[in-house]
């Protein structure tokens, strides 16, 4: 996995674990220009989304995650800052703890569905 790749986005670990908390689905993060659009789609718990500043000058990428491996990684970091070394949208994940050098993760992007019921009388 490389620790180079072009687009990388630094998120503030606070924000992103309070807002995982409460979701226990896929959740898919839409990067754009120095913002992160995150959504949760759930017959359970309905949808949600949430538009948030963030460091990355990239690629536009959608990417998709299950919410309890990000809630992992950020209860082990100690900087306010986690950075995430993307290739695409397939491609597994570099997580670096910018306090800590020699901390990294690796997470799998998984794809997320989006269920739509047409029904027909």
């Amino acid at each position: 996995i490389k620790r180079k790749n072009k687009n990388k986005v630094k998120l503030c670990t606070l924000f992103y674990c309070n807002y995982f908390c409460m979701r226990k689905e896929g959740v898919k993060l839409e990067l754009s220009k120095d913002k992160l659009k995150l959504s949760v789609n759930s017959t359970n718990s309905g949808d949600g989304n949430e538009i948030v500043p963030a460091k990355y000058d990239g690629d536009d990428l959608v990417i998709g995650f299950n919410s309890k491996y990000l809630i992992d990684i950020a209860s082990e970091v100690e900087d306010k800052e986690l950075t995430f070394n993307l290739k695409n949208s397939t491609s597994p994940v570099l997580v670096l703890d910018n306090s800590d050098k020699n901390s990294f993760y690796v997470i799998m992007p998984m794809k997320i569905w989006k269920v739509q019921i047409y029904l027909f009388f």
